[in-house]
């Protein structure tokens, strides 16, 4: 939200003469709560470009395209039964490859990414073996760290964003060899 826009809500309040009936008290109310809805609508949607914009930059790096190529290799191509990923920075370089390799418990095998607080998100495989697409937990990592995560897997590239809404962003196995913009803009729900 605009903090001028809210001190100048608060203004308008505060100056109201005492002996001003509450009609106009609340006609003003009324108006500055409209006109604050639509601020917040608005910034919602400019966030939202913002991300994907964001996203579509990211994704079409070599940097990025070319680490997601080494997490996929890293996991024997989906087959192994652990994933591999890294963190994103803050800006868009991806970190040093991570894995659940011994990490597994219970049969399952999920990849921790340790990354700094102000990294864009988390790129990790998934193997073969289970779902392609971001798991619950995915989903509510994104969502409690307020961070993108990325999915690869054996039906392209997923992305998840901090609003917890999924998208398949790549629909080939093999999206960070082609170079050419492809974006599937398929939302999974």
């Amino acid at each position: 939200m605009k903090p001028a826009f809210l001190a100048f809500a608060w203004v308008l309040l505060l100056c109201q003469e005492p002996g001003e009936t509450g009609t106009t008290s609340s006609s003003v109310r009324a108006e500055s709560q409209s006109n604050l809805k639509a601020v917040v609508r608005t910034e919602a949607r400019e966030n939202v470009k913002e991300r994907t914009r964001t996203t579509d930059e990211l994704v079409h790096s070599v940097a990025f395209r070319k680490a997601a190529r080494n997490a996929w290799r890293a996991t024997w191509n989906g087959t192994a039964r652990y994933e591999t990923g890294f963190s994103i920075d803050e800006n868009g370089r991806p970190g040093e490859l991570q894995s659940s390799e011994f990490a597994a418990r219970d049969g399952l095998s999920h990849v921790r990414i340790i990354s700094r607080s102000n990294a864009l998100g988390t790129f990790h495989i998934h193997n073969n073996y289970g779902d392609p697409r971001p798991s619950e937990l995915d989903i509510n990592i994104a969502k409690t760290t307020h961070k993108m995560v990325y999915v690869g897997s054996r039906d392209g590239l997923y992305s998840v964003d901090p609003d917890g809404n999924v998208r398949h962003v790549f629909i080939t196995i093999n999206w960070f060899d082609k170079m050419k913009r492809q974006l599937s803009m398929l939302h999974v729900g």
